[in-house]
């Protein structure tokens, strides 16, 4: 059965917006594995409208809201040590 999902899979033509979230949802997937600390996924803003991978424990219910990534104008997040309030930045 996997030589026949694979057959299908390498007939299919994939748009670079397929390709991008297949490339993101594997990098999501090793972060988690490989991660010391929790990550969650934003959903940017911009109007491609691709998720992003974040460890900032200081982020707001990142389902219901979007945030932009960094290259589309987003801040960084705030990570733990980091905090702009402790004067560390």
């Amino acid at each position: 059965m996997t030589s026949t999902i694979t057959e299908d899979a390498a007939m299919t033509t994939f748009s670079g917006e397929q390709v991008q979230g297949i490339v993101n949802r594997a990098v999501l997937a090793a972060l988690k594995a490989k991660a010391e600390k929790p990550v969650h996924v934003h959903h940017c803003t911009d109007v491609s409208e691709h998720e992003w991978a974040c460890t900032s424990p200081y982020c707001e219910d990142v389902n219901a809201v979007p945030r932009a990534c960094m290259a589309h104008g987003g801040v960084l997040p705030i990570e733990k040590g980091m905090e702009p309030w402790r004067g560390t930045r």
